[in-house]
């Protein structure tokens, strides 16, 4: 028994390790204080952190809107999905539709003029799409990707419900109308657009910026020529007015999209960074069109103003703030996770002495019962994350949009044991137990 009884103690070492929940003090808090919360006039509104998806302001988010061109930000990001796939490229020529051209021939709407004895670039049309919000070219688009605006729609669904998200209408890829007909003066002005709520619009925001920031790139742009050098050179506008030298210019802003309708009113999907701190202000179903750019510049007074962003985990970093992981069936008896990603936290300005929590949530094919890594397992194999939440107050994010929790990995290949070794590891294992009942059996008997 006294061969054994250091690998008792080594034991029970590990099982320490198994106490995966620590709280840290941190010098931060995340409750604003109320006279300081914007009040806005527009009926619908959203203000989070683009990094995680904390939400910072609500008003009736969850609310299903109008939301007109806005859905197209959805368009893109699927477009440029394709392009990640390798379905098609930026160069990748593009035929015009009837359907396409009579639409992009209505100047009553946001278009750039097509024509069908021509093809255009994939990237011409996306520019198009994000500067100018034209409706020929998302149809274009939409029809080169799935082979009709119908079945692109479901294309759309397909990737709503894949962010789990539920209370939203598609009719089409632009926002147009149920009742548009190109054909038809007024028709603009009748029926229902797409519906989505501004969570919906958030999480759409929230992806684009994550997957494709680059996008960012195009939809600051404010002016910039169609077809620049020939016949059919148009200038396009942008319509967010909060860009620099717009009538309701504000600083630092670079995107994203705006939309309305004749019964959903005005709407906007605004971006601005100011030191590595990036806030997305959503209003929706706004009366006028200065509604919306005043009630978006107060959201993002109010964030910039009152709150600030701290990195609590850095990316490829040693996940310090949970104890080693219990290995089985492998020469080590415990392996040093490192965080995939950095995690952001947004707290109000100069409030301190809150206690976080990090606790690790395992992905529980790697491990058994015991809570275990079992062992052989490669190299930057992801096997959980680092969840971080707050003692006394809870955090709020964009629908299933986990921003609290960073992945976690192992930085080197883990091999499995020989079999003479976990032999011996079974049987000290087997033998440590049976003391431990035994102690517990006398503990309990003489207490």
């Amino acid at each position: 028994m006294n061969i054994s009884y250091p690998l008792f103690r080594s034991w029970r070492k590990l099982c320490l390790l198994l106490v995966l929940f620590i709280q840290l003090p941190m010098p931060i808090n995340v409750s604003a204080q109320t006279q300081n919360i914007p009040e806005i006039e527009s009926p619908v509104a959203l203000l989070f952190n683009t990094a995680s998806g904390q939400v910072l302001f609500e008003q009736d988010s969850d609310v299903t809107m109008d939301v007109g061109s806005i859905s197209k930000l959805l368009t893109l990001y699927i477009l440029r999905q394709s392009i990640e796939a390798g379905d098609l490229n930026w160069d990748t020529s593009v035929a015009i539709s009837d359907y396409a051209y009579e639409v992009s021939q209505d100047y009553d709407v946001a278009n750039v003029p097509l024509r069908q004895d021509k093809l255009y670039h994939v990237e011409e049309l996306y520019e198009a799409v994000v500067i100018n919000l034209a409706h020929g070219a998302a149809i274009a688009l939409a029809e080169e990707i799935a082979g009709s605006e119908a079945d692109f729609v479901k294309l759309m669904e397909a990737q709503l419900e894949a962010w789990e998200l539920e209370d939203f209408n598609l009719i089409n890829a632009t926002g147009l109308t149920s009742e548009y007909d190109p054909a038809v003066i007024g028709s603009e002005d009748e029926g229902h657009t797409n519906q989505l709520t501004a969570e919906a619009v958030g999480v759409i925001s929230y992806y684009l910026l994550k997957d494709y920031p680059d996008i960012l790139e195009v939809s600051s742009i404010p002016q910039q020529v169609f077809q620049k050098g020939t016949t059919d050179e148009f200038l396009m506008t942008n319509y967010n007015k909060m860009l620099p030298d717009g009538s309701f210019a504000y600083p630092d802003i670079d995107g994203l999209s705006t939309g309305s309708s004749f019964g959903g009113g005005y709407n906007v999907a605004v971006t601005a960074e100011r030191e590595d701190f990036r806030l997305m202000a959503i209003v929706l179903g706004a009366k006028t069109d200065d509604d919306r750019f005043n009630s978006a510049s107060q959201l993002l007074e109010y964030g910039f103003g009152y709150f600030r962003s701290d990195h609590l985990i850095q990316a490829d970093q040693a996940a310090t703030h949970i104890s080693e992981i219990p290995i089985v069936g492998a020469n080590e008896s415990s392996v040093a996770l490192v965080y995939e990603e950095t995690l952001d936290l947004t707290v109000p300005i100069g409030q301190n002495n809150v206690s976080l929590a990090y606790n690790f949530v395992p992905i529980e094919s790697y491990f058994d019962d015991q809570g275990r890594l079992v062992s052989p397992v490669e190299a930057r194999t992801q096997v959980g994350a680092v969840e971080v939440t707050l003692r006394d107050a809870a955090l709020q994010y964009l629908p299933n949009v986990r921003g609290n929790q960073a992945q976690v990995y192992v930085a080197e290949t883990i091999e499995e044991a020989p079999w003479y070794t976990n032999s011996w590891n079974n049987i000290s294992n087997g033998l440590y137990d049976t003391m431990e009942s035994i102690r517990v059996f006398f503990t309990d008997l003489f207490n």
